[in-house]
């Protein structure tokens, strides 16, 4: 539990420090004037979809780790290291 406290305690930082960031440059320089091209609007309509998948993607994984069995912690972070045989490793060598 005490690694998900850090991992949350740092995502927190991360997000205050960046609209901290977001503020200053807002309110610090001009907005540049938007100029409709054919690329701008390529990529705008590309932005869009890739926003819409990561948008299923992520709801995804949460209804995922939200309808398991197991507790969450124990989902984000597992414990598990699976054991190391040299035998394996010394029969490849030879």
């Amino acid at each position: 539990m005490r690694r998900v406290k850090g991992i949350l305690i740092y995502t927190l930082i991360v997000f205050f420090a960046s609209f901290i960031y977001f503020v200053y440059a807002y309110s610090v320089y001009p907005t540049i004037e938007e100029r409709e091209t054919f690329l701008s609007e390529m990529g705008e309509g590309l932005g869009n979809i890739v926003l819409i998948a990561l948008f299923v993607i992520y709801s995804r994984t949460l209804l995922k780790l939200v309808l398991k069995k197991r507790v969450m912690a124990q989902r984000l972070l597992p414990e598990y290291a699976p054991p190391i045989d040299s035998s394996h490793f010394t029969h490849l060598l030879g």
